[in-house]
């Protein structure tokens, strides 16, 4: 089967291979030093800078749910001898969302396979027709854009503008919100973490006050279904829960758009300091 597609599609999925080979060269690079990977969607991608948590790797990236931060942390975390904390980002659409089956985003998960090697075998139709055209395509191992760890702050990095509206972005993700397909991928890593005796960190992203206006519940309601993922599993805590999503930390210019951090922004570094707090914390009250 083919897969039909202009030239503006095929040099975005060209961008986007890049982008993602250049964070599995650079993971392949530190992998021996990395103690704590984190995973997850945009939000993490945007928002999460290594260079304020020792010893870190961004290994997230645009839409990826939980079932391709399963798929990763299964595939790379045994290529990092060191690592004892995972963290997630997730985000109000995350109950819900699974990407290979969204309209818009799914093209991105054979991209995911292809550069991560995630050994992922799609049905007959698009998404294998995607796998089949990128197959060797992201091979060059030497192929770097800048950054560190993980963290591309330059590169990629789209942002809605303000005439989108922060009640279309609420209602966008408020119908993945109350569905619950991406659960049962949380709950694997939650149980294959605690197999591996590696720590969860859940980051619960931060939002704009008019964007958690627009959604109109708080993050008790929004994130139920995470939290009651999260329950303690064999008598111990499954995870940390990091709650930025309402966080008197970030205002309005920590902000690129609704729900994202500017990447380049001084929202990044708050953010990332906390998280290298929360980590280095758990990691003194497990050895005390």
């Amino acid at each position: 089967m083919t897969y039909d597609e202009d030239e503006a599609a095929r040099q975005l999925r060209a961008r986007q291979l890049q982008y993602l080979q250049s964070k599995r060269n650079r993971l392949m690079r530190k992998a021996g030093g990395v103690k704590t990977l984190v995973l997850g969607s945009s939000h993490g991608d945007y928002a999460f800078n290594p260079a304020f948590c020792p010893g870190s790797f961004n290994l997230c990236s645009r839409s990826q749910d939980f079932q391709y931060s399963l798929l990763m942390y299964a595939q790379w975390a045994p290529r990092c001898p060191q690592l004892r904390n995972v963290v997630v980002f997730c985000s109000v659409f995350s109950p819900g969302f699974v990407l290979e089956k969204s309209p818009s985003q799914a093209p991105l998960a054979p991209l995911l396979n292809e550069v991560f090697q995630l050994g992922r075998h799609y049905e007959p139709g698009p998404l294998a027709a995607i796998a089949d055209a990128v197959h060797g395509q992201a091979d060059d191992a030497d192929f770097l854009l800048k950054g560190e760890s993980g963290f591309l702050p330059a590169f990629e990095k789209d942002l809605l503008p303000a005439e989108y509206g922060a009640g279309k972005r609420a209602h966008e993700h408020l119908k993945y919100n109350r569905r619950q397909g991406g659960l049962p991928y949380l709950a694997e890593i939650l149980k294959t973490s605690h197999e591996r005796g590696h720590r969860i960190h859940m980051a619960l992203s931060p939002a704009r006050p008019d964007y958690r206006m627009a959604l109109g519940r708080d993050a008790g309601d929004l994130f139920e279904s995470l939290f009651k993922t999260m329950q303690d599993l064999n008598g111990e805590p499954a995870a940390q829960v990091l709650n930025f999503f309402d966080s008197p930390l970030f205002g309005e210019a920590d902000f690129g758009d609704f729900d994202h951090l500017h990447p380049l922004g001084a929202g990044v570094e708050k953010l990332s300091q906390e998280i290298g707090r929360a980590v280095a914390g758990a990691a003194a009250r497990q050895a005390a």
